[in-house]
């Protein structure tokens, strides 16, 4: 199924859809986002709302009416958010991108500590710079490069990377993990930039 998360209305319609095909949803995983290259000073105000809109809001809203749901037919299900580093560490360039991502950060903690007495988990996972299809070409020989070089593992992160740890938020394993960022990033945020 697909749906663009920036449509209030084709957002709701994807859920009532999901749900009438599985009957249930047990683990929702907010991974849509967008994030532009653009200074500071020339973020026009319809780019802000853009991104805000899809990486914020639209995880806000998909998981306001999955947990609705959950809440009102007794699923104690799990709330996955793919957020970024870059929520608590600033990239230049990319502010729209920092906050929307710090915002997230807030997000899941909040809807931790009000979705957990129905016994909805609720935790983040921050990745750095993941090797997909939307990184643009020649961006591991010249920026990406950089970040490999400051990153502990010395490679980039690749899909298979966020697999296993998403994998197990959504397993009965960390049934007891609440309002956490699990950081995947080779440990270049323990490093200085």
């Amino acid at each position: 199924l697909r749906a663009d998360i920036g449509n209030t209305q084709g957002t709701k319609d994807f859920i009532e859809k999901a749900w009438s095909i599985f009957g249930r949803i047990d683990i929702l995983v907010n991974n849509a986002g967008i994030a532009y290259s653009t200074e500071f000073l020339n973020i026009s105000f319809e780019q802000w709302r853009q991104v805000l809109s899809i990486n914020l809001d639209g995880v806000m809203l998909l998981s306001q009416l999955v947990a609705r749901r959950m809440i009102d037919e007794g699923i104690k299900g799990k709330i996955i958010n793919v957020s970024s580093i870059n929520g608590f560490q600033v990239e230049k360039r990319h502010t729209d991108y920092n906050v929307s991502k710090a915002g997230l950060d807030m997000l899941t903690k909040s809807m931790a500590v009000e979705l957990g007495p129905y016994g909805i988990n609720v935790n983040s996972i921050s990745p750095d710079v993941v090797n997909t299809d939307i990184i643009p070409e020649g961006f591991w020989d010249k920026e990406g490069a950089a970040f490999i070089e400051k990153t502990p593992l010395g490679r980039k992160a690749e899909v298979e990377d966020i697999v296993g740890p998403a994998i197990f938020l959504a397993s009965d394993d960390s049934r007891y993990m609440q309002g956490q960022i699990l950081v995947l990033d080779g440990g270049m945020s323990i490093t200085q930039l």
